[in-house]
């Protein structure tokens, strides 16, 4: 039920379909989505794929790890090095 919750308010926000579903994997689809819109400059939409990946999988540090490179890319560097810090704490390869 949350889930179907989550996938309509994220269509109505102009996010994923509900064709574009949380893969088994984790959030490896979003996290693909919000870094081909990175590249292409697309910000906002790069944006509402990374932070919805995180929120479906936050424990996975490659989700962490493209929203700080998003947040890099916005000039936000102080929370960049935050997020770069969560993700390298999850995997434990902090320096």
């Amino acid at each position: 039920m949350i889930v179907v919750l989550a996938l309509w308010l994220a269509a109505c926000a102009g996010g994923p379909t509900p064709r574009t579903t949380v893969p088994a994997e984790g959030a490896g689809r979003w996290i693909e989505a919000g870094r081909s819109a990175l590249e292409r400059g697309e910000m906002v939409r790069a944006e509402r794929w990374l932070e919805q990946a995180v929120r479906v999988a936050p424990r996975d540090p490659r989700a962490w790890r493209a929203l700080a490179d998003l947040r890099q890319a916005q000039g936000r560097w102080e929370e960049a090095r935050r997020l770069r810090l969560r993700a390298c704490r999850l995997v434990g390869d902090c320096p």
